[in-house]
C-alpha cells in the first residue's frame, strides 16, 4: 500500500482550517462593507433627493382630487 504525496489529499491541521475559514470570513466582511457603501450612496444620491419631489406630487394630487365633485373616484 503506497502513501499519498499529493498535499490536497492529506488532512490539514486544524489550525490551517481555521485560518482558511477566517480568511474567507474576512473576505465576506469586506464584500459586505463594499455592498453597504454602495447602497448608502444609492440612498443618498438617488432616493433621498426624490422625497421632496414625491411629497410635492402627492400634495398636488390631493389638492386636485379634493376639488372633484362628489361621486367622482
Amino acid at each position: 500500500m503506497g502513501f499519498h504525496t499529493d498535499a490536497s489529499v492529506l488532512p490539514r491541521p486544524r489550525g490551517e482550517e481555521e485560518a482558511g475559514r477566517l480568511i474567507e470570513i474576512q473576505r465576506d466582511i469586506e464584500r459586505l462593507r463594499r455592498e453597504l457603501d454602495y447602497y448608502k450612496a444609492l440612498v443618498n444620491t438617488v432616493l433621498l433627493p426624490l422625497i421632496p419631489q414625491l411629497e410635492d406630487f402627492a400634495n398636488r394630487l390631493l389638492s386636485a382630487t379634493s376639488n372633484w365633485p362628489e361621486g367622482m373616484p
